[in-house]
């Protein structure tokens, strides 16, 4: 009897073996099956669980009055719906089915314009305002680009290589006191900015630690920049402190520098310029090009002509590969420009700003007060909405 018993113990352990194997099987065979399957998505799992995380923050805030939510290494994208349906960031666009007030979702990330529909929400009892911040105080904003032409003015994120939503808007509203249909613009410094028209010529102020934010001078060309000519077609600051007007196929080399004693500010071309076809200064550049626009970003030179810009390496002083480029490259039927600058690259103080769209590489304080919640969002990337 006892033989008996040991083998039908031995038999049923063995067939408790099998199932567990079997088990298993099936397990990885459903997991896998569901790795392949239309409907998994691994942005989409990323949504849900940084979801989770996020409303356990709003929790802690809501409980303590503060609380710190992490989005790093997120294919996913965190957009602030506030009341609207849909958010556009250049040709991209997030959309939610949800018409609730205050909503915040994680969006699967796209990786070519697109639409990304967003169904991993939280809808809060009040606003969200952001601040944006970096730990030395200061909001970097150097990857900007400026593009005017008429009355209006485009801004886009050099960075991401996308025009940003709310473009084109009226000079008036982001550059008070400039006028339409200049002819040139170019960043003098982190906080100065010169515009051109006719023979007349602005200097743009922008420095929120002394609150200044406007025009600070304004006069002749042929004072404020002896030797330059009337009407010229665009402007960039090359090395040091050496500027180029450009004209027709011709240029003026200057130098400008108003922090030296004594004061350097003289032309260093002949009256009637040189041509940018010579060998100098722009090496590569074709006889033909007429630059109608310029714009210096890091060491590239990037010259606009109707619907083709070349590209310059202020480095090695000559031409980069591939030159001519349309200018469809920066946004559909973007040609023809009036003048282009580089951003604003320091913010000394906090802003709240109309912010919508982040992703990977943000750290956000949450504060919860009784009528507003207060996102201070210190970024890698950081989308401006407005």
């Amino acid at each position: 009897m006892s033989i008996k018993l040991r083998k039908r113990a031995i038999i049923s352990g063995e067939t408790i073996k099998i199932i567990l194997v079997a088990g298993f099987i099936i397990l990885l065979g459903i997991l896998f099956f569901s790795m392949i399957a239309p409907n998994y998505s691994v942005e989409k799992e990323e949504s849900k669980n940084y979801l989770s995380v996020f409303e356990k923050v709003i929790e802690e805030a809501d409980r303590t009055g503060k609380a710190t939510f992490n989005l790093w290494y997120a294919r996913s994208k965190m957009v602030y719906f506030g009341s609207r349906i849909s958010v556009d960031v250049g040709k991209f666009k997030f959309k939610r089915r949800s018409r609730e007030k205050n909503t915040i979702c994680f969006c699967p990330g796209l990786s070519e314009p697109g639409d990304s529909e967003c169904r991993d929400c939280i809808t809060l009892d009040k606003p969200v305002f952001v601040k944006s911040l970096l730990e030395s105080g200061t909001v970097n904003g150097g990857d900007y680009i400026y593009f005017f032409n008429g009355g209006q003015y485009w801004k886009y994120d050099n960075y991401n290589s996308l025009m940003l939503h709310g473009f084109p808007n009226d000079i008036s509203k982001g550059w008070t006191g400039i006028p339409s249909d200049i002819d040139a613009a170019v960043k003098y410094s982190e906080t100065s900015f010169f515009f051109f028209k006719d023979d007349d010529y602005w200097r743009y102020d922008y420095n929120p630690s002394k609150d200044i934010d406007g025009i600070a001078v304004t006069g002749k060309i042929s004072t404020g920049w002896p030797g330059i000519p009337s009407n010229i077609d665009a402007a960039v600051k090359g090395k040091w402190d050496q500027f180029f007007f450009i004209k027709g196929d011709r240029y003026w080399q200057y130098n400008y520098n108003h922090t030296k004693s004594p004061i350097v500010n003289e032309v260093m071309s002949p009256k009637e310029g040189k041509k940018i076809s010579d060998k100098g200064n722009w090496d590569g550049l074709p006889e033909r090009l007429e630059p109608n626009a310029a714009v210096r970003y890091f060491n590239y030179v990037y010259l606009f002509d109707g619907a083709e810009y070349w590209k310059f390496d202020l480095d090695t002083d000559s031409a980069v590969e591939g030159n001519p480029r349309e200018t469809a490259a920066w946004a559909e039927g973007f040609e023809n420009l009036d003048a282009a600058v580089q951003g604003y690259e320091i913010s000394y103080r906090l802003s709240e700003f109309d912010q919508d769209v982040f992703q990977e590489g943000c750290v956000f304080k949450i504060f919860s007060l009784p009528d507003k919640y207060i996102f201070e969002v210190n970024c890698d990337y950081l989308t401006d909405g407005n």
